[in-house]
């Protein structure tokens, strides 16, 4: 999030809570220290959630989560090893593709070999 987006943040709460100090400039300074990593759109999302239910204004913590929706262990370890499948299918096709097939002398070497086996 940007210096100006935290600003247009400021107003958005300031709107819901007239109570809050949205022209505080070391306010706006740490939380857009704080919320450097947050879009403004996940902000204002959590905030309209919050908005809803909470009747004083939101801290830091309160729109900075995620509107992800968190995935348990199994659906990581799942998504995880689709993924490796599917890097690994990519490796066989590139593999295949950049594969040459032995040269005459490897050929000869080979069948020489079984040659002696079979005596």
């Amino acid at each position: 999030m940007t210096r100006l987006e935290t600003i247009k943040l400021f107003r958005m709460i300031t709107i819901a809570y007239p109570m809050f100090d949205g022209t505080d400039t070391d306010k706006i300074a740490f939380w857009h220290e704080q919320m450097r990593d947050v879009s403004l759109e996940s902000a204002v999302q959590n905030l309209k959630i919050y908005a809803r239910t909470e009747k004083f204004p939101p801290s830091i913590a309160d729109l900075s989560r995620s509107t992800e929706p968190e995935k348990d262990f199994s659906s990581q370890y799942h998504e995880s090893m689709r993924g490796q499948a599917q890097q690994h299918l990519t490796n066989l096709e590139e593999w295949r593709e950049k594969a040459v097939g032995p040269t005459p002398e490897q050929r000869e070497r080979v069948r020489a070999i079984f040659a002696k086996r079979k005596n």
